[in-house]
């Protein structure tokens, strides 16, 4: 026979013809070995001995063939070769080497039935390990808690965690260990160093998977989304989905269960929707299962996914009872047809379920009123309850609870003043109460419930007081009820006209600010009007008390002009970014540099937002200063309004990269300015075209929405994040920009692929899509994305003009279909309009304005005009709505509904004006303070209420804007008292006519007449400067103000011609070199045009106004073509012109410029210019 030596000595040379033969002849030599076993250990030896220079092949054979035979039969007889030390370790090394790989962990332990794994971690192959863990009774719990101690290297099982894993799980499939056998115990062990990274996905088979899904949670607690995260990669890792779904299988009737289950909770609408393909169908099936209406009763799931499933739900069964429809889901449940009509006993059963488990009426905490509406769609479910109660009285009103928020207005007018007196408490605790709710509760009220004591108790009804009820408090009751604190949490939800009268009365006159932050709460701060805080007296003791507070920039103005940045020093980290905001350009001049480099990265690491003569000013301060380079410490609004000649060629990418995530907007005003910033930064692209790279893009930010709309066709897709922080977009880049959308070039991918998450990534750019683009997305995801932009419009957090567009858009196909079908039937197809469908989100959706015509009747409209004119109706809605308003009441709106129609103010007459009954501040409030009243809407309201002895006050000249001034008669103008418009306040009035403006001005003058120094008069009379006549202008220049570019761009353009050089230069100051960056100004250029022209060119000027001077950074002209001329000024759809502010100041002419035009040296030296 062929010694064992001989043989290893052929095998070791690898395979070979004669391998099978070898290893034949091996398979004897083991039968030997197996009857004469004194010889097998230094055979073993041997074999380890050559195993590294044996192929994969051959080694395998080996221990197929020669060692599991081998060892099997000595274990039977209990012969192995045991060293002295009887150790698994010794054992493995003694008996299998490095053979051992190969062996399966069975077959260790049927070798050696004393053989402990744990004591060989690192020596065992990762299918060892996997077995190990997988193998009943291998592992108990005491062995799994040792397990990490006994394993020597941890890291390297870190390593090998994922294929020990993948490996384990797939023996739970093939048969090697089952389902059942998987314990508790060996899925710790599965989990004990799983990282999120070593989740297995997609080759784990559907059972194994369900372990991950149903131990998770009690194995990894604190990595719920780390494993959630894997859920979804499995779930969509397939093509056909839903992945582990089959409807022969029992497994799938419990799909929600068993693969989602306790992680339920972290999934959106999208998410469900991926998992499931869509199928819509497939959705109602899964939800209306036993096991998923169990699952979702238990996990506190997103409102907008419960809403979806329960939809689902009912789509399915949609006659279900109320006993079988868990209570979660009876939150998310309007449409289930057996809540429309319940037996009184079920009905109240009903509320305190929903009160129970849906709303927030049993909460007092701050959060709780933090909450201003009832989230969709408790509110219609609500309405759909209380509209079945028959009787009202204090008793019912109280066990309502939150439930009362579905009260309409026409219930709550029938209401008697005693139930409602007696029940004010328990009414103040509801959250959501809509406005015209509100008003007809607190009109309820007996005097005697509007006394102070009483008002500490309305909580979420006091945004229903009129502003009389704050008039007729003193100051030290207006101080008490402001610390109340349910008073002043429903206060949060009130108007901030209302909030404003308040204050009023608690600071009527000057007090220094050190005594205002103790008697006024944070909340109304901001609406304590500028001239009554005096800033004096400060020290850095109660300095922190003072910045906590959120000041307006006007207010906080104050703080530097009393010179008080300063006297901080080194201090100014202390700063907050409401005091930073109030940044004065004076007073900061006089800052050492040092100091005035510390407010300055102070004001970026505060991220205090700046206007644009605070930027202005502090650019060209920081060029006096020498301090421009380093422009990557500093905001980056204010590298907009940088000296763009002086821009340091060599780190152009790196400044244009910051300067474009500025705020671009602050450069409307300043067109000449903007066109060279982009000009610059083109030049310092290498003039790319309309074709921009991806790194391009990011260098550029918003300085592509100045761009023709072919740079959005033709560039890199990621364009679409520069577009988000465009204010608008011209009709040509809209069409490009859905062009793009349609390509499914994007990020986004196809219209068909996206979902609600990729709608709202958009950002602003979704308000854009147009109709046809509509068509192209999945319906139920364009449905809920109407549901979303409808629910935050109607909270307040999405402007109307941006919102009807859209809306528009949306609806554009039933508008021209309703218009169409105009004359060919009357009637009503939808089914009558309730109060609880005004209630639905999409009430725009379901009805177009012809149904709204048919199915809209008097008496529901008048209970419910609030709730329906809160929908962003089309303005063709809107008109039926008004001739349906004319038909209730054809003798005119009564005065407590027009409080209510301020989005239909619009479409009134003068005629139909002067019919309205406008005795109240709040009414003309109510219907101005929007921006939906135009010019004769404004002018008419105005009339009616001074007509009716009302007097316009300063509250009310900050509520309704300073541009409603400009729509105000001469008569009007001159009815407002002096002292009131001095309370109001800075006014922007720039859009004003001329004729207006110098009305204004007049009346400022008065105003602001007994203001000490000429810094404090002009900081008052800067807004109305508009309708100074040149004497006033020169009286100004003398007074060494140095005006601001933006008060000059806003001068009167007759008058300003007859400014000479002269007059100018000493009108600006030091600003006088922010006349190039305003050069496009039509005002400004006129006069540049008429001035001397080597005057000009002693300034710095070309007189004309285009004419860029050469700089290092723009070495030629790039191509202009793809370039808008937009931006220069923008129109509000209110009807007026609102221009971005446009100064500037500090950037110092040359000493000997000033000593040309005749100034006096004292006067040169008071700028300080050396």
């Amino acid at each position: 026979m062929l010694s064992l030596s001989s043989l290893m000595g052929s095998m070791k040379q690898g395979p070979s013809k004669d391998h099978l033969g070898d290893v034949g002849v091996l398979h004897h030599v083991s039968v030997c070995f197996s009857k004469k076993p004194l010889g097998l250990c230094p055979s073993v030896q041997m074999l380890d001995m050559e195993f590294e220079g044996m192929s994969q092949e051959t080694q395998e054979a080996v221990y197929t063939t020669f060692q599991r035979p081998v060892l099997t039969r000595l274990n039977t007889s209990g012969l192995t070769c045991v060293p002295e030390a009887n150790s698994s370790t010794a054992w493995l090394d003694a008996n299998l080497g490095q053979f051992s790989q190969f062996a399966k962990y069975e077959d260790l332990v049927t070798f050696n039935t004393e053989f402990d794994g744990l004591q060989v971690l690192d020596q065992l192959t990762l299918r060892q390990l996997a077995q190990l863990a997988a193998a009943k009774g291998a592992l108990n719990e005491t062995m799994v808690e040792e397990f990490p101690n006994n394993f020597p290297r941890q890291e390297s099982l870190l390593n090998r965690t994922k294929e020990v894993i993948e490996i384990s799980l797939s023996l739970l499939t093939n048969g090697s260990v089952s389902v059942a056998t998987w314990t508790e115990v060996r899925t710790l062990f599965y989990f004990y160093f799983l990282q999120s990274k070593l989740l297995p996905t997609e080759n784990t088979s559907c059972p194994a998977f369900q372990t991950i899904v149903s131990n998770g949670p009690s194995i990894l607690k604190d990595r719920e989304e780390e494993v959630y995260h894997h859920i979804y990669s499995y779930l969509t890792g397939t093509q056909s989905r839903p992945r582990c779904y089959n409807l022969s299988d029992p497994l799938g009737h419990g799909w929600f269960t068993a693969y989602l289950g306790h992680y339920i909770h972290l999934s959106s609408v999208d998410d469900i929707r991926d998992f499931l393909d869509y199928d819509q169908q497939l959705l109602q099936t899964l939800a209306s299962q036993q096991d998923s209406l169990q699952l979702f009763s238990q996990q506190d799931i997103p409102r907008n996914l419960m809403w979806t499933l329960t939809s689902a739900l009912l789509a399915e069964t949609p006659n279900i009872t109320i006993s079988k429809l868990p209570d979660k889901l009876l939150c998310f449940s309007p449409e289930a047809p057996a809540l429309h009509s319940l037996g009184e006993e079920t009905l109240w059963k009903v509320i305190r379920k929903l009160n129970d488990n849906c709303g927030p009426s049993h909460r007092t905490d701050t959060d709780a009123w933090a909450l201003r509406a009832p989230l969709p769609p408790a509110r219609q479910l609500a309405t759909l309850l209380v509209g079945q109660i028959q009787a009202f009285n204090q008793s019912t009103l109280i066990a309502l609870g939150q439930q009362a928020v579905g009260l309409t207005k026409g219930q709550i007018a029938m209401l008697s003043e005693e139930d409602v007196a007696a029940s004010v408490e328990a009414l103040g605790k509801v959250i959501g109460w809509d406005q015209g709710q509100v008003n007809e509760l607190v009109s309820k009220l007996t005097p005697e419930q509007l006394l102070v004591g009483k008002l500490e108790t309305l909580g979420s009804l006091v945004p229903g007081l009129p502003t009389a009820v704050f008039c007729a408090l003193s100051p030290a009751n207006a101080t008490h009820l402001a610390r109340a604190p349910t008073f002043l949490r429903g206060l949060q939800g009130a108007p901030a006209y209302l909030k404003r009268v308040l204050t009023d009365r608690i600071v009527f006159h000057a007090l220094p600010v050190t005594k205002i932050v103790e008697i006024v709460p944070p909340e109304l701060v901001p609406l304590i009007p500028s001239s009554f805080l005096l800033w004096d007296n400060l020290t850095t003791a109660n300095l922190s008390a003072i910045t906590e507070q959120p000041w307006e920039p006007e207010q906080a103005s104050g703080f530097f002009q009393q010179g008080l940045a300063s006297s901080v020093g080194s201090q100014v980290a202390r700063l907050s970014a409401s005091i930073l905001q109030g940044f004065q350009c004076q007073e900061v001049s006089q800052l050492p540099r040092a100091q005035f480099s510390s407010l300055v990265r102070e004001v970026q690491k505060q991220k205090a937002i700046l206007n644009v003569r605070q930027l202005s000013c502090m650019a060209n301060l920081l060029a006096l200063h020498n301090l421009t380079n380093d422009f990557a410490d500093y905001p980056p609004d204010l590298l907009l309004f940088y000296d763009l000649r002086h821009v340091d060629k060599a780190k152009c990418r790196e400044f244009i990269s910051r300067a474009s995530q500025g705020n671009l907007t602050l450069l409307s005003g300043l067109s000449a300015q903007k066109k060279e910033l982009l000009n610059m930064s083109l030049t310092c692209l290498g003039n790319p075209g309309t074709n921009l790279s991806k790194e391009d893009l990011s260098s550029l930010g918003g300085l592509v929405c100045d761009m023709e709309p072919a740079v959005i066709l033709e560039s890199d897709p990621h364009i679409l994040d520069n577009l988000k922080r465009c204010s608008q977009l011209t009709a040509g880049q809209r069409d490009a920009l859905n062009a793009l959308l349609r390509s499914g070039a994007t990020w986004l991918g196809a219209p068909g692929s996206w979902n609600l998450h990729r709608l709202w990534s958009l950002g602003p750019l979704a308000f854009y899509i147009n109709s046809s683009l509509w068509k192209m997305v999945n319906e139920e995801v364009s449905k809920d994305f109407f549901r979303d932009v409808v629910t935050r419009y109607q909270a307040g957090s999405l402007p109307r003009s941006l919102v009807q567009s859209f809306v528009d858009s949306f609806l554009a196909r039933d508008l021209a279909m309703s218009r169409a079908n105009q004359e060919k039937g009357r009637r009503c197809i939808r089914g009558n309009i309730t109060a609880q469908v005004i209630q639905d989100e999409l009430f725009m959706v379901r009805y177009n304005c012809k149904q709204l015509k048919f199915c809209l009747g008097s008496k529901v409209l008048k209970a419910n005009l609030n709730p329906l004119l809160q929908h962003p109706l089309p303005r063709e809605c809107q008109s039926v709505v008004k001739g349906k308003l004319s038909e209730i009441y054809p003798g005119g709106v009564p005065e407590n509904q027009l409080k209510l129609i301020a989005s239909l103010v619009y479409l009134y007459s003068n005629d139909e004006i002067s019919h309205w009954n406008i005795t109240s501040r709040d009414t003309v409030v109510y219907l101005l303070g929007s921006d939906v009243a135009l010019e004769n809407q404004t002018q008419a309201v105005i009339k009616k209420f001074l007509e009716l002895n009302g007097t316009m006050t300063g509250a009310m000249l900050v509520a309704i804007g300073g541009f409603r001034l400009c729509w105000m008669s001469p008569r009007q103008i001159e009815a407002i008292r002096p002292t009131e418009l001095r309370s109001a306040g800075a006014l922007d009035i720039s859009s004003c006519a001329q004729e207006r403006k110098d009305d204004l001005y007049e009346k400022a003058k008065k105003a602001f007449s007994g203001s000490n120094g000429s810094t404090t008069y002009y900081h008052y009379i800067r807004p109305y400067l508009g309708g100074a006549s040149v004497e006033d202008l020169k009286h100004l220049a003398r007074a060494n103000i140095s005006m601001d570019i933006d008060t000059f761009t806003r001068l009167n353009p007759e008058v300003l011609q007859n400014l000479s050089l002269s007059n100018v230069a000493k009108l600006l100051g030091r600003n006088v070199a922010d006349l190039r960056k305003a050069r496009s100004n039509p005002a400004v250029s006129s006069w540049l045009q008429s001035q001397n022209q080597s005057a000009l060119e002693a300034l710095g000027f070309d007189r004309a106004p285009e004419h860029l001077h050469a700089s290092p950074a723009t070495p030629g002209k790039p191509p202009s073509a793809w370039v808008t001329d937009k931006g220069h000024n923008s129109a509000s759809l209110g009807g007026h012109t609102t221009l971005a502010t446009t100064s500037g100041c500090c950037v110092l002419a040359p000493l000997h410029l000033f000593n040309a035009f005749g100034f006096p040296m004292a006067f040169i030296l008071s700028l300080k210019l050396l």
